[in-house]
């Protein structure tokens, strides 16, 4: 379970459709121990075991995490965070002397480094959108980034431009959150600039 926030410790919203979880998080914990904290959280807060029609996984490494490609434009999509994990030639015990021993432990380095919030390129306060294997979006839910007209002659696949996962993740938009105050404000200032006469 996650220890009481320090000075150093991250928020870091977790966004599911419309919900949001906060965690507070190291900026150095690896993406499995977050991993393991969002299944806890998620768990404790629904004793159904179903979160936004989704059954709950057992395995938090079933929890597939992603940052925003833009952070000031959720719209453009997301990036897929994958836990590194070491190669067979790093843990299987080959190789020869003390240049191969060196190499690896750089490269675990390097890839420790990029498993975690930090390395990521994460930051406090950032958003992270999660989704469970099976969801959809992995394996054969992905989609083309780039919109195709009915007129449009077929592309190859090669040519088509980046593909990306699907992440439902829903941000409201200004007049949804802030809808009701606008119309008040509106209201309110409409005399405010006029003139006063004399």
């Amino acid at each position: 379970m996650p220890t009481a926030p320090t000075p150093r410790t991250w928020t870091l919203r977790f966004k599911h459709h419309r919900s949001t979880i906060l965690l507070h998080i190291d900026p150095i914990q690896t993406l499995p121990s977050i991993r393991r904290d969002l299944l806890a959280a998620l768990t404790q807060t629904n004793p159904t075991g179903t979160f936004n029609t989704h059954t709950l996984p057992q395995n938090p490494d079933e929890i597939l995490l992603a940052k925003p490609v833009d952070i000031n434009d959720l719209s453009l999509g997301w990036e897929t965070l994958a836990s590194t994990s070491t190669t067979d030639s790093e843990t299987s015990g080959k190789g020869k002397g003390k240049a191969s021993s060196t190499a690896s432990s750089v490269t675990k380095g390097k890839n420790s480094l990029q498993d975690c919030p930090q390395g990521a390129g994460l930051r406090d306060g950032g958003v992270v959108a999660f989704k469970f294997k099976g969801q959809g979006g992995d394996e054969g839910g992905v989609r083309d980034t780039q919109e195709e007209d009915e007129d449009e002659i077929v592309v190859a696949e090669e040519d088509r431009g980046p593909r990306r996962e699907l992440w439902d993740v829903v941000v409201p938009t200004l007049e949804e959150t802030y809808g009701d105050q606008m119309d008040e404000e509106e209201d309110e200032g409409v005399g405010m600039d006029e003139p006063t006469g004399r």
